[in-house]
């Protein structure tokens, strides 16, 4: 977690995935996706977080940039090379993880 009052980071940082905000039970606001968060003041609304994050939507692979595999119990996946090089998985633990083993199968 990244604290907006920590002099050490330049903000916005940036996120792969579309930031979200969120407002937690005990009063503390964080924005942003993945594993990239950001502690923000209270008052940080959609239209103000972006001085804390900035996410640019990812760009579609290419035709010949898919490859499936298959995974350990049998499941196939469709692995994707993303034009700035990143891999994407369609397996769960990339979903929730954002890596997985399948990524080194390109």
């Amino acid at each position: 977690m990244i604290d907006s009052t920590d002099g050490t980071v330049s903000f916005p940082v940036k996120v792969w995935l579309n930031p979200v905000i969120d407002r937690k039970s005990d009063g503390t606001v964080v924005v942003g996706s993945g594993d990239v968060w950001v502690r923000v003041p209270p008052d940080t609304t959609r239209e103000t977080m972006g001085q804390w994050v900035t996410w640019k939507p990812a760009a579609k692979p290419l035709r010949n940039d898919i490859k499936k595999v298959k995974g350990s119990k049998g499941s196939v996946y469709t692995l994707r090379k993303m034009p700035d090089g990143r891999v994407i998985c369609s397996c769960p633990g990339h979903k929730w993880r954002g890596k997985c083993k399948h990524q080194a199968m390109f």
